[in-house]
């Protein structure tokens, strides 16, 4: 698990979130997964999201507690559950 004193999310849940597939290909990746940052406008709130196509993580600025950013990225990957099982 990641961080078992934060969250229940396991690797495979990041993994998915962030590319899209449930493991690591046996050749790898063709690029490393990349994390970007945003900033948000005033009186907004947006989640963390991903560019599967891309491997990049975007998470917002300017968040200093730890379980704040832990609960947006929990609530983002799992509001993403079932994405591609469409």
């Amino acid at each position: 698990m990641i961080e078992d004193k934060l969250t229940q999310l396991k690797f495979e849940d990041l993994l998915i979130f962030i590319t899209g597939a449930d493991e690591v290909p046996t050749l790898g990746f063709p690029s490393k997964p990349c994390i970007n940052f945003y900033t948000q406008e005033a009186g907004q709130r947006r989640l963390p999201y991903t560019s599967t196509c891309a491997m990049t993580l975007f998470l917002p600025r300017g968040i200093t507690e730890e379980q704040k950013l832990h609960n947006l990225l929990n609530q983002s990957v799992k509001d993403s559950w079932g994405f591609l099982k469409v």
